[in-house]
């Protein structure tokens, strides 16, 4: 389920295995298949954290089309900010339309990118099918 050695690269990559890990807990309850780690998907959500941290004019297709050589037919990102990495999963289960995309079952691949300071936690999640 986690890929190691693409998580290992992430800004905070126990947060992010842990984020990766809950997600897929949430998913498995509503018989959903799990997320994949993908390192592809690890780098595009790295550049596009370090490229616009706080504003996007960028689709998720975009990021990853711009970045990827992989095949997918459809993307979806999430971005947050909130105090842990727990606040943000349930600041993202309480939206209608970011739960969704977290719970689609055609998203088999996640990357993500949990980057921490004093305040809290700052994540870029950017999923795909294929």
């Amino acid at each position: 389920m986690v890929n190691s050695a693409a998580i290992d690269r992430a800004a905070n990559p126990q947060s992010a295995r842990l984020l990766v890990d809950l997600i897929n807990v949430v998913r498995a309850r509503a018989d959903v298949p799990p997320l994949f780690i993908d390192s592809d998907l690890m780098a595009a959500a790295r550049d596009a954290q370090n490229t616009n941290s706080t504003a996007s004019t960028s689709s998720p297709a975009a990021l990853i089309a711009d970045r990827l050589d992989m095949s997918w037919t459809r993307a979806g990102e999430i971005r947050g900010y909130a105090p842990s990495v727990i606040d943000y999963l349930d600041a993202v289960l309480a939206s209608e339309d970011h739960r969704s995309l977290v719970m689609d079952p055609s998203f088999t691949r996640v990357g993500l990118i949990v980057d921490l300071d004093d305040q809290g936690a700052t994540v870029r999640q950017l999923l795909a099918d294929g």
